[in-house]
């Protein structure tokens, strides 16, 4: 899904995001070659020393790759080779990548009014917990007592309710909607401010055409009259209060015809959750719109800092967002690679436990070879 998030803030000033997408599992990349030897050495070298067995299901501790399965005999009359190891890792990646992009896993039906998602905001233990620290280091660790019965609760009120008691809207629809509309819009957005360093560009130019890309999103939320209040070429900066209704139209456009008092606990969260990454995505449309509508006014002296502010705020609502769709490589592979982010157990140590030691950086894998490129 993508990535929508409640803007509340707790007592500790400490956004209680809800993230609605998460991108990445916690992996490390290490070359495809590595791989291949762990197997290799359990196919033709000699059997590993067995591991105490730590549950009937589970022949195999934790951070050791599972033992190959038996070689069976060929059936009679067989011609030609069998599968090497190297197809049968490339072609596992291949289809776990299947349904990487929309719509996903479609034989699959969530029921949206039924969700329990522990970035809810009433879990105030784990929002005190995850302050300061990345996605990848949030653990349920910290989960209290109190907040653990809650989510019991919760659990145990949406199974035991009604299937008719729901507003019946298609969440997985609007969700979609947001990042259609917003995702390739925004990153391009970021890649036209990052080109502003590059050797020879001219920044009035560059300018102009963020200034247009920002109209582009902008246009349908404008309001007649909504201005600077005077002729000052600097004063869309200074005065934000004309931004207000244009701010207010653009981040409620989706959801302002649901009535809340019709939604179950969780399709209020999701609501919540889209309202506040809206207002978040239109604020920082609006901030840039603010000096880009008079821009092209701005003395040239002047043009490079205002580029420098739009691109940190533009680049800092992509890190806030972290939509999956951006996780991706570039430039594209060529056409016998593929695209992979090093996801446990492929392209990562069987031992790796730390967070901070996995790289999951996209990268290409060749199709022939099963090289991972750098």
């Amino acid at each position: 899904m993508g990535s929508t998030r409640s803007s509340r803030k707790d007592d500790l000033g400490q956004s209680t995001d809800l993230a609605l997408v998460h991108h990445r599992q916690i992996t490390k990349g290490v070359p495809m070659k590595s791989l291949e030897n762990q197997t290799e050495t359990h196919i033709s070298g000699s059997p590993p020393a067995p591991f105490p067995s730590l549950h009937p299901c589970l022949p195999f501790p934790p951070g050791h790759p599972p033992p190959p399965p038996p070689r069976q005999p060929l059936p009679p009359h067989w011609q030609g080779p069998l599968r090497d190891q190297q197809s049968v890792h490339m072609e596992l990646l291949l289809a776990a990548a299947w349904n990487n992009h929309n719509p996903g896993e479609i034989r699959v039906k969530l029921d949206y009014s039924r969700l329990v998602t522990f970035y809810d905001p009433t879990f105030t233990s784990l929002v005190k917990a995850r302050k300061g620290l990345d996605r990848n280091h949030h653990r349920l660790l910290s989960l209290s007592p109190v907040d653990y019965h809650t989510a019991l609760a919760q659990l145990d009120e949406d199974l035991s309710r009604p299937t008719t008691e729901s507003s019946g809207i298609d969440w997985r629809s609007v969700l979609r909607t947001v990042t259609d509309r917003y995702g390739d819009r925004i990153w391009l957005l970021k890649d036209s401010l990052d080109r502003r360093e590059q050797k020879g560009v001219n920044s009035t130019e560059v300018a102009s055409h963020v200034r247009l890309q920002v109209f582009v999103m902008l246009m349908q939320y404008l309001i007649y009259g909504a201005v600077p209040p005077d002729d000052d070429p600097s004063s869309g900066g200074r005065d934000r209060e004309w931004l207000e209704p244009i701010t207010t139209h653009c981040a409620s456009a989706l959801t302002a015809g649901i009535n809340p008092s019709k939604l179950t606990r969780s399709e209020r969260l999701i609501k919540q959750s889209i309202d506040g990454v809206l207002h978040r995505i239109c604020s920082t449309l609006t901030g840039v719109w603010a000096d880009a509508f008079s821009v092209l006014n701005v003395p040239d002296e002047k043009v490079g800092k205002l580029l420098k502010g739009w691109s940190r705020s533009v680049n800092e609502l992509v890190d806030w967002l972290d939509w999956p769709m951006w996780h991706t490589c570039r430039p594209a592979c060529p056409e016998q690679m593929f695209c992979y982010i090093p996801t446990w157990p492929f392209g990562v140590p069987w031992e790796a436990v730390d967070p901070d030691s996995i790289d999951m950086t996209p990268r290409c894998i060749d199709r022939t070879n099963a090289v991972l490129h750098p």
